[in-house]
């Protein structure tokens, strides 16, 4: 099993911030340099048991995904795994806390490909540098995003 830690700090409240990146219809936006996202259903509110339904493509290959939250602690901490999709193992887990007048944001995965041996080996050589770069991605655009947003503001 792979593990991914990506940390970003972004220069707004960390309600905001929570809310945002956990808003399922910001998706698409926060991964489009990499892949399309659809939603296809997700739960009235974020709660523990919530459980989320994506379509996900990259590379002209579409994947449906499914997601299941396992942990909520509202403003604080999130926990999610799939239940349905690519990989065999996904749990991703967000911290949120207040620091230098703004957020700070830690991604911590938890993956594995299925196929044996095979999917260790691509573990190995693609997914985690892949997933690491599409999740610091996911972050620098959550900062573009307030970023944005403060310069509008101004």
């Amino acid at each position: 099993m792979a593990q991914i830690k990506c940390i970003k700090w972004i220069k707004a409240p960390k309600a905001e911030v929570y809310s945002y990146l956990l808003d399922p219809q910001n998706l698409n936006y926060l991964l489009r340099k990499y892949i399309d996202v659809e939603l296809v259903n997700a739960a009235p509110s974020l709660a523990m048991g919530s459980e989320y339904t994506f379509k996900m493509s990259r590379y002209h290959f579409v994947q449906k995904v499914k997601i299941k939250f396992t942990e909520v602690q509202p403003g604080y901490k999130v926990s999610y795994k799939q239940t349905f999709g690519l990989f065999k193992k996904w749990k991703h887990t967000q911290l949120f806390e207040e620091k230098e007048g703004g957020t700070l944001v830690t991604d911590f995965i938890e993956l594995s490909m299925p196929f044996g041996f095979f999917g260790l080996l691509l573990d190995d050589l693609f997914i985690v540098k892949d997933m690491k770069r599409i999740i610091e991605s996911r972050l620098e655009q959550a900062a573009l995003h307030f970023s944005e947003k403060s310069e509008e503001e101004s």
